[in-house]
């Protein structure tokens, strides 16, 4: 038996239980739903970031919102993937809401904080990047200001 038809029948072999599992998940409350996903994001990573990418609803995304921008705020190996989930959002609630879900990270943030928010926001509307930007403008911080000042110009150009 070749590697792929050995490993095309473990995929065959645990789907089902998968797929049994997974609608077990989804029918629980949203109460239920995100509790499991916030306690067990540091147990599982993998399996939380491919349910948030590819099952979880948007409304559970929008109630998840602060959780999933604890995870955008900074550099690492599931940036893009947070990113990602966060942009399954539609954009104009995205619009309406994020800069809300965003304010706790933003107090006392450093400029990586505000690159990364920055770099998400430009994916969603130039309005948010401006308001962002321009509060980054007035930090006290050197490199937070020039973070401000680098998605400005970004918006210009």
């Amino acid at each position: 038996m070749t590697y792929a038809n050995e490993t095309w029948k473990q995929l065959e072999l645990t789907y089902k239980p998968f797929r049994q599992a997974l609608d077990a998940f989804l029918t629980g409350t949203q109460q239920q739903r995100i509790g499991a996903i916030r306690e067990n994001y540091q147990v599982n990573r993998p399996l939380v970031i491919l349910l948030l990418l590819e099952f979880v609803s948007v409304e559970d995304l929008e109630e998840l919102l602060p959780f999933l921008l604890s995870h955008a705020q900074s550099i690492h190996g599931y940036l893009w993937a947070f990113r990602s989930i966060i942009l399954r959002i539609p954009r104009e609630w995205l619009t309406d809401h994020i800069e809300k879900a965003a304010e706790p990270f933003l107090q006392g943030a450093n400029d990586e904080a505000f690159r990364r928010l920055l770099e998400l926001y430009f994916e969603i509307a130039p309005s948010l990047v401006r308001r962002l930007a321009e509060r980054a403008l007035a930090s006290s911080d050197a490199e937070t200001r020039e973070a401000g000042a680098d998605f400005l110009e970004k918006l210009a150009g």
